[in-house]
């Protein structure tokens, strides 16, 4: 008996030992959810979605998941089918010294294809889409909305001397055709052949097919946006201007045929959109067979500012980031240092991350828009139109920047110190305004650099400047201290600048401007984008940096929509919000948009805006990229698929997230070794107190 007590004690005291230490080294395990669900950050919210109005990049991370175009093109141009599975396209006749024409496109289109709402997809559908965007980019209805009038509209006479035998559009220019003068729709008509063949003829010269893989022409559903034929759908959630909470009246946003179905996105509360795997999915099984598609649902978190976002990527809250100019992961070395993280440099970025001057001369030239202010500047127009943009009647237009003064700030900018230190080298550092990887790059074009003895060379000689540096006593020998000295007393020009705030881009330019002897004021705003750039409003200030996109492959539809004369911001929703007003440009546009040969055209332009003109300063080019949680695994080509822009396009994304399981503790707030330690001697204890029981016996 003596000896089965001993024993009994002895296993007693084993368990006692190896229960907490059991509990310590226990395999982690992952818990098991129904959900796949994958989180994405970004820093701005979201706005509107429909093609006539969209202007959004936050929007982007959920318009291309929910809605989708006929075709999608990579950085080199080629063309992949989406909604359409083969084009024809049709040309014109080259003729008059005209080449590359294109009178119209015939898709072939998916069958088999539905909206979320079970709707089909089906030439009319596509027919439906392309007349909607017309007719409320032209405001046919009365209750459309111009803002892209550009994309979808052109003026007819500007053309006029261009036309030929094949190609005229003298009908355009007498009668008013559309109530715009003589402004038509890039698109002539849009025809159903069959129920899934559909032709586009154009009234434009040409067009890139490439245009049908852009925002403004995705496609929603008929069925359920048939309401709203002639009217915008605003917003992405609940507005008072434009109730949208009540499924009796409103169908709910971003219907299309997209992989995931839009679910809601909540700016006031959580910060948060949502959205939910479309199980009916055309392409969904061939994804799904191949590893993809294993998204159960995607979160889109909105964050105050970059530095938040990434802190979000570092600890676990999100799951992906882009990294991109406008919107940088901060801390790139801890990312790139973490365990659970990949980071992969995508591409440069087409558009260059520029300082948007805007042009005092070009705010002085007329501009030939439509009574009752044929022939006034946008100067002598704003006050008559300075409501619309929520500013009080007859508010005046700020002057803008002297071309002097613009040409010797980009050459007082210190562009390899801010490249360096704010861009934290990032890219490639050049001064070109197409990009050097831009098809029409040419090494031979002049760029400015930073000299500053060169910058104020421009006022010194200037016949205007001149005289007010000599009366300032400042000559070529006068050191930076002393010209300084002038910015802050009694400056040559005083110019302000809109940023964003928490970016250091204002200590730059304060600095090139108060080395020329100019002062500096700095206005920071929350968000230039939605506050400023989608507004309008950034047209008050005399500069603010921006990222404008581009085309490595065809510039044309970026850049003459950026630097022509009739597309100052005033009086339509135009490009040019430097205000650049040049002839000789904008006949060499229209040059380049007939030609076969068009590098002359476009050397000369480049050589003209960045030594001449000088409508912005070209800082460098961004290396995009993107970080996600290595759980992910995603094809070659999914960075491609969004604008080329390293967003995730989530069908294309396999995996789950990769997760650290750290066990839990036995009693919260106390370590293992010290549960153990007590534990042992509470049993010693009570062995103990057994023995001496039984010897007392």
């Amino acid at each position: 008996m003596r000896k089965l007590t001993k024993n009994l004690c002895l296993i007693i005291l084993l368990i006692s030992f190896a229960t907490p230490i059991i509990s310590v080294i226990a395999t982690p395990t992952t818990a098991q959810t129904t959900t796949n669900s994958f989180v994405c950050g970004i820093t701005f919210g979201a706005d509107d979605w429909d093609p006539p109005i969209y202007k959004s990049t936050p929007t982007n991370y959920y318009i291309w998941a929910t809605l989708e175009t006929l075709l999608w093109t990579d950085p080199e141009g080629s063309v992949y089918p989406v909604l359409a599975t083969d084009w024809d396209i049709y040309p014109r006749i080259d003729e008059g010294g005209h080449t590359g024409g294109v009178k119209a496109i015939s898709f072939t289109l998916r069958q088999g294809v539905t909206f979320h709402d079970g709707s089909a997809f089906n030439a009319s559908v596509v027919k439906w889409n392309i007349d909607r965007n017309t007719a409320i980019s032209g405001n046919l209805t009365g209750t459309g909305d111009a803002q892209n009038r550009d994309i979808y509209w052109f003026d007819a006479s500007d053309w006029s001397i261009d036309f030929t035998t094949n190609w005229n559009l003298t009908w355009a220019l007498s009668g008013d055709p559309f109530g715009l003068g003589t402004e038509i729709p890039v698109i002539n008509k849009t025809e159903v052949i069959s129920p899934y063949v559909v032709n586009i003829t154009f009234n434009s010269w040409t067009t890139n097919i490439a245009a049908f893989a852009g925002a403004y022409y995705l496609m929603a559903s008929m069925e359920s946006y048939g309401d709203w034929s002639g009217a915008p759908i605003y917003g992405v959630g609940e507005d008072p201007a434009f109730p949208q909470d009540d499924p009796l009246t409103f169908p709910g946003h971003m219907i299309g045929t997209g992989p995931y179905e839009f679910d809601f996105i909540d700016e006031a509360v959580t910060a948060t959109g949502h959205m939910i795997k479309n199980d009916n999915y055309w392409n969904g099984t061939a994804l799904e067979a191949e590893g993809l598609f294993a998204i159960t649902d995607v979160y889109v978190r909105h964050y105050v500012d970059f530095e938040t976002r990434t802190t979000a990527l570092l600890t676990g809250e999100v799951d992906y980031l882009s990294d991109l100019s406008q919107i940088p992961i901060t801390d790139l070395d801890a990312v790139k240092a973490d365990s659970l993280l990949s980071y992969k440099e995508y591409r440069l970025d087409p558009g260059i991350v520029d300082i948007n001057f805007k042009c005092e001369e070009g705010l002085n030239t007329p501009t030939p828009v439509v009574a009752p202010y044929w022939g006034m500047t946008p100067k002598q127009i704003f006050p008559f139109i300075s409501h619309y943009f929520g500013l009080p009647p007859s508010t005046p237009l700020p002057d803008g920047i002297n071309r002097t003064i613009r040409r010797a700030l980009s050459y007082s900018f210190n562009y390899e110190t801010y490249f360096n230190i704010v861009g934290e080298g990032r890219g490639n550092l050049s001064q070109s305004s197409l990009g050097i990887q831009s098809l029409f790059y040419d090494p031979s074009v002049p760029e400015p650099y930073y000299d500053v003895t060169k910058a104020r060379e421009f006022l010194l000689n200037d016949p205007y400047y001149g005289p007010l540096c000599t009366n300032r006593s400042l000559s070529a020998s006068n050191i930076t201290a002393e010209w300084n000295a002038v910015a802050t007393s009694n400056p040559i020009a005083t110019h302000d600048m809109l940023y964003n705030t928490g970016t250091e881009v204002p200590v730059y330019m304060e600095k090139a401007l108060n080395d020329i002897g100019c002062g500096f004021i700095g206005v920071g705003v929350a968000d230039i984008w939605q506050g400023y750039v989608g507004t309008g409003l950034a047209i008050m200030y005399d500069m603010f940096p921006f990222v404008w996109p581009n085309s490595e492959t065809d510039p044309w539809p970026f850049m003459s929509l950026f630097y022509t004369s009739k597309n100052r911001f005033i009086p339509s929703f135009g490009y040019n919000f430097n205000f650049m007003a040049n002839n000789t440009i904008d006949q060499k546009f229209t040059d380049i948009y007939f030609a076969a040969d068009k590098q002359a055209d476009y050397s000369f332009i480049a050589d003209h805006i960045q030594n001449y003109d000088v409508p912005m300063l070209y800082l460098y080019q961004y290396m995009i990229g993107f970080a996600h949680n290595k759980g992910w695994t995603y094809i070659d080509q999914m960075p491609e698929r969004i604008g080329f822009s390293g967003l995730p396009y989530y069908a294309w994304i396999g995996g789950e997230r990769a997760i650290t399981v750290i066990p839990p503790e036995i009693i919260p707030g106390y370590p293992a070794i010290l549960v153990t330690l007590i534990s042992a001697v509470s049993i010693l204890g009570t062995v103990y107190a057994i023995m001496q029981k039984k010897r007392l016996s």
